[in-house]
């Protein structure tokens, strides 16, 4: 199995998950939410994130992606730490997909 196939399987799950639930462990907010905002947020670094819910038509997941960056525990547990290299990578990867289409093709086809 490779890595796409299986983090399409692993969303498939969160977003069945989120289904009539806005956290992970029903109405409240818990460890396990705070552990799919650093997988989230690395999908969404690298493109990943828009590609999975476009290509799966995902819908839970970019609302709870949006209640999780909300979250009060989302800056001293995130933001705060935040790697500066990672910044830089980011912003770099978004201006080289943004001048270089058939690096997006590349990278998400």
């Amino acid at each position: 199995m490779d890595s796409r196939h299986a983090m399409t399987k692993h969303l498939l799950n969160l977003e069945g998950q989120l289904q009539g639930s806005p956290w992970l462990a029903g109405r409240s907010y818990s460890l396990a939410d705070l552990t799919w905002a650093c997988t989230l947020l690395r999908l969404e670094e690298t493109g990943w994130l828009e590609y999975y819910c476009k290509e799966l038509e995902l819908v839970a997941i970019p609302k709870y992606y949006d209640r999780l960056k909300r979250e009060k525990n989302w800056y001293p547990a995130i933001d705060s730490v935040q790697s500066p290299t990672i910044i830089k990578a980011t912003k770099a990867l978004k201006y080289a997909l943004e001048n270089d289409k058939r690096l997006s093709s590349l990278l998400y086809s």
